[in-house]
């Protein structure tokens, strides 16, 4: 008889590379890649027009951020189990810091000197900057706007407006910590448990912003989604062999998705389907040869550079030409994101060869 327990611990320290993470690097890359490409469309536009992939009702960057979340609860949980006592929050800030320390400086030193409005006085300038850099680095309001830089553009004084997740990770990645701690990530019904009421709860707030015209603080929603989604992805880890094993879930999910979107009325589950159809055939494609070749190795950051860099420099691109169609933009934005980040993770890997590695145990030894 099934005890509920999530035995994850199986694997700690001597299991081979799971095979639906082979390709886990590339896949990242290309889901990052197509939420710049979104990012990227609309940028010559402004804000509220449809990006390029539009589907399902919902935009590329939509998806791509909600299976991203997805697939860091999946592998936050994974943290956990193959090295009990790890801080997941600690760990994740020491891989992402110097990517966001590149970025703050490139800003504060050469970007804005060079392309903002001057300041009124050295003391003016040293606040102002300082106060954006450490929002940044601290992600307290990493994409937050820097006026006078890019203040006529169609995303107002916004150098940087894809980083904004990164506050809501480190609460995501806190409270899965806290949770291991007082032990009560033990049992699989428990997380399961813990999934289908994170998902309720957004699907609560949505459904009243939409239906009954309820205005929920400014953080409320985003914080709900991407808790929601977080939680999938650890109660995706829970039940990974039942799930991965099961072949027609893609098509059932796909079919749901479909039949929700084309024939009934509109819901948030709508968005819940696709990401999970969206996420499941992301671990597919990982399995498959082609994209455990195609992975970056694993102590290269290239999709956090990704992920931070391609709207700054899109918006830097943009600010040259402004009359640039969102093709065109496309066409040279991403590339030359794709090759500076390429050889900034390239650089910080060896100059933190370590630091991607980071895990700090706990002296109880807990397991999940």
């Amino acid at each position: 008889m099934s005890t509920g327990k999530t035995h994850i611990t199986d694997m700690q320290n001597r299991a081979p590379a799971e095979p639906w993470l082979r390709g886990y690097g590339f896949v990242q890359v290309l889901i990052v890649a197509l939420i710049a490409l979104g990012h990227t469309s609309t940028l010559p536009q402004g804000p509220g027009n449809r990006e390029f992939l539009h589907h399902f009702g919902y935009d590329p960057s939509w998806l791509g951020v909600n299976v991203l979340f997805i697939l860091a609860g999946f592998m936050a949980m994974r943290s956990l189990a193959r090295e009990p006592g790890t801080l997941v929050p600690l760990s994740r800030v020491l891989r992402i810091f110097p990517y966001l320390a590149a970025y703050a400086l490139l800003v504060v030193l050469l970007v804005y000197p060079l392309l903002g409005k001057p300041a009124l006085s050295a003391d003016d300038l040293f606040r102002h900057l300082g106060l954006y850099a450490m929002d940044v680095l601290t992600c307290i309001d990493p994409g937050r706007k820097l006026p006078g830089l890019l203040d006529e553009a169609n995303y107002q004084c916004v150098i940087q407006g894809a980083i904004w997740t990164f506050r809501w990770g480190i609460v995501a990645y806190v409270g899965i910590t806290i949770a291991s701690k007082l032990r009560l990530l033990e049992s699989r019904t428990h997380i399961l448990a813990l999934a289908i009421t994170a998902v309720s709860v957004y699907i609560g707030i949505y459904s009243l912003q939409v239906w009954g015209s309820y205005l929920s603080p400014d953080n409320l929603q985003p914080a709900a989604r991407l808790g929601a989604m977080f939680a999938m992805g650890m109660a995706l880890f829970a039940y990974r062999k039942k799930i991965f094993n099961c072949r027609l879930l893609i098509p059932v999910l796909l079919a749901a998705t479909l039949i929700q979107f084309y024939l009934l009325p509109w819901t948030p589950l709508i968005e819940v389907f696709a990401s999970g159809f969206w996420v499941l055939a992301a671990f597919a494609l990982m399995r498959t040869s082609v994209a455990a070749r195609l992975s970056p190795h694993k102590k290269q950051g290239l999709a956090i550079a990704l992920y931070i860099f391609h709207w700054p420099i899109a918006q830097l691109i943009l600010l040259s030409w402004p009359d640039i169609t969102p093709s065109g933009l496309i066409a040279i934005s991403l590339p030359a994101a794709l090759l500076f980040s390429a050889a900034l993770s390239i650089i910080i890997s060896k100059l933190i060869p370590n630091g991607t590695q980071f895990r700090l145990r706990s002296r109880s030894g807990n397991h999940i």
